[in-house]
């Protein structure tokens, strides 16, 4: 079962999953599985293959369920659980093959175990969301829920209303036990907290974050203004990989987030086999338009972490801009894969000087673009994520690369980046505004300079 377009979101009780499920789907035109939706197979379940789940359905007395011990329900909800995943497995599998889900995404409050979701999927497509275990126990009457609203008038019918409330709130508190918030928060997922001080919105780009989704997004329609506005880079940074580190025109590249080839068309000058690799549709089709006329370029489609590449099939990797997108460890492993012996790892950037007019802009776009978050994705020398990819071992190298730009060109390079605002955005015309004011104030004879360096940190991963 192909499960790549599916988003699995499991947590703690009150802690949003079912919000943000219905949430994301409407944003992406997606499907959303809220809490609960096996129930649509309920009426046609065995009682003897599942028992646990069709006890409420053919219950007779609804006080018998609230006078249960704790120890019966925490082993009835074990068995709820056990027998959902099978349910929701077979439910997904149903919905993947039906035409209408295609190429949607499918976004899923699960029942669906840990270990289970680590085997069926990416760490990537899951969602932990946690809230204070106690919100579950001292506030699970205050919603208007129905559900919650009939049990808590079935135990006011009880002989003893404070007992059964009681009872309850034990029952509560075992299956919203610490131990049971512990294993979500070490599960290997990313998490996110409630806060009643973060709004949906906020909530909803936080996921879009944590899942990845805006890695290959935020590009789409920037192809054109990526040509004319990225920078190219050092011609003897160019020539140190090849006299240094063996580039040359034997050598079979992989170029990771190669977007419209602006880094890889040096290597494919050096006559070197390139594959460049990129994940965004728009990137890789101004690619193939702008190098297909070199027989050593390869187009191909995918990322970081699924190159597509055949085990140990490129001398070296090249990353320009890009590495800062990355999943560490997976892109590592990824290099590990596709690198023959003693292949190395190059990562690239194009590094703005930190004076007057690089302030500015910065001053601007922290202003105007809420996704932005610093000059090369806020990477900083030696940043942590480098020294993580290659255990602290690596060579840097740094080369000049001053870059100059009329009106055109400089405006084509603000709205290249992902972060940027684009036409139809608010405050769109106040952010290209703020950028023509610091061109007409730098520039001389209609040019301005950018101070720059091309600089790479140079390693192996085997």
């Amino acid at each position: 079962m192909d499960l790549n377009k599916v988003y699995f979101v499991i947590g703690t009780s009150y802690a949003g999953k079912s919000t943000i499920v219905k949430n994301l789907a409407k944003k992406h035109g997606g499907i959303a599985l809220e809490e609960n939706y096996h129930d649509a197979k309920l009426p046609e379940l065995d009682s003897n293959e599942f028992p646990n789940l069709t006890y409420t359905r053919d219950l007779q007395d609804w006080h018998e369920f609230i006078r249960r011990t704790p120890d019966e329900y925490v082993n009835w909800i074990k068995g709820v659980k056990k027998e959902c995943e099978i349910v929701e497995l077979q439910m997904l599998e149903e919905l993947l093959k039906d035409p209408e889900a295609v190429n949607k995404k499918i976004f899923v409050d699960t029942n669906i175990c840990i270990d289970t979701l680590h085997k069926i999927t990416d760490t990537d497509h899951v969602l932990v969301m946690l809230s204070d275990p106690t919100i579950s126990i001292t506030r699970f009457f205050d919603r208007p829920d129905p559900e919650k609203q009939f049990l808590y008038q079935l135990m006011l019918e009880e002989p003893d209303p404070q007992a059964a409330l009681d009872n309850y709130r034990e029952i509560l508190t075992r299956i919203c036990s610490q131990e049971a918030y512990d294993e979500l928060l070490n599960s290997g997922f990313k998490i996110i907290y409630r806060d009643e001080n973060r709004s949906q919105e906020e909530t909803v780009e936080l996921a879009e974050e944590l899942l990845k989704f805006n890695v290959t997004s935020k590009f789409d329609g920037r192809a054109q203004d990526y040509t004319t506005g990225r920078p190219t880079y050092a011609p003897e940074f160019i020539n140190c990989m090849c006299e240094k580190y063996g580039i040359s025109s034997d050598s079979s590249i992989a170029d990771i987030g190669s977007g419209t080839g602006k880094f890889a068309v040096s290597l494919l000058e050096k006559g070197s086999k390139v594959f460049c690799v990129e994940p965004n549709d728009d990137m890789r089709h101004e690619a193939e338009k702008n190098l297909g006329s070199y027989d050593n370029f390869r187009s191909v489609k995918g990322d970081a972490e699924n190159t597509t590449l055949e085990d140990s099939s490129v001398d070296f990797v090249t990353t320009a801009q890009a590495f800062h997108w990355f999943d560490v460890n997976k892109f590592r492993s990824e290099c590990s894969r596709v690198l023959k012996d003693n292949g190395k790892v190059f990562l690239i950037w194009n590094v703005r000087a930190d004076d007057q007019m690089n302030r500015e802009l910065h001053e601007v776009y922290t202003k105007y673009c809420p996704n932005f978050h610093g000059f090369s994705g806020g990477m900083v020398k030696d940043d942590p994520r480098i020294r993580e990819f290659f255990n602290g071992r690596y060579d840097y190298e740094s080369f000049d690369n001053p870059l100059f730009y009329d009106k055109e060109t400089f405006i084509a390079r603000s709205l290249s980046g992902s972060y940027s605002l684009k036409p139809g955005d608010t405050e769109y015309e106040k952010y290209i505004n703020a950028i023509l004011d610091i061109f007409d104030r730098y520039s001389e004879n209609g040019i301005v300079t950018i101070s720059n360096s091309s600089v790479a940190y140079i390693g192996s991963v085997q």
